[in-house]
């Protein structure tokens, strides 16, 4: 048997992995580490937290998914720092699980071409249909690793909220405020393609913020 441990059930990779479980009997998808029961593999998809030792041992291999050229951007949402920072590829890294986070040996890498009109959707099932196909690979013998990382690491902060705050100039507001998000969407034009803007309140802001 082999798991694919998700801790969180709205990730998007989900469809991606459910997809995987039923062209491979083997794999199963689980939301929760007391559902690690043992077996070959145990995939990491989206984890935020610590595997401890005892659940790893149930397994031949625990490996994890991360979408970066590791060493390089370690950490938390390494595919989107990339790309705010003008990047066109993602890789995709199949890594062992190590008591320090991201540091464990290679077993594969895919890069995977993002089109600048491609949104978050868009990319992140690219990078899920490359995890999946590293993970199908693990599991039929086909990876070229275990191999260690070589080079100096970097290093990705995780995102806050504050990381998605746009500053536009009141010409800008008044437009999209007074759009109608139905019929006649604000937009914009990104290598000939259209994209519709909408906007809804999240929460007042007070002084101290």
């Amino acid at each position: 048997m082999n798991h694919i441990y998700m801790s969180d059930d709205q990730h998007p990779a989900l469809l991606t992995m459910l997809v995987l479980t039923h062209e491979c009997p083997s794999c199963r998808v689980v939301f929760d580490l007391e559902h690690c029961t043992g077996g070959d593999f145990l995939f990491l998809v989206g984890c935020t937290q610590i595997v401890k030792a005892d659940v790893m041992s149930r397994y031949k291999h625990t490996l994890v998914l991360h979408a970066s050229d590791l060493p390089k951007q370690r950490g938390w949402s390494p595919w989107i720092h990339s790309l705010r920072a003008g990047e066109e590829e993602i890789c995709v890294s199949l890594l062992e699980a190590a008591p320090k986070v991201d540091t464990g040996d290679v077993w594969q890498k895919a890069w995977v071409s993002i089109n600048r009109t491609d949104i978050f959707q868009d990319i992140a099932d690219k990078i899920a249909i490359w995890s999946a196909e590293l993970m199908r690979m693990a599991i039929n013998g086909e990876c070229d690793g275990p191999t260690p990382q070589e080079g100096e690491p970097t290093y990705c902060e995780r995102l806050t909220e504050d990381s998605n705050k746009l500053t536009l100039s009141d010409d800008q507001w008044n437009v999209l405020r007074t759009s109608d998000p139905i019929r006649f969407p604000a937009w914009v034009e990104i290598d000939g393609k259209k994209f519709g803007l909408d906007v809804y309140p999240i929460e007042e802001l007070t002084d101290e913020d």
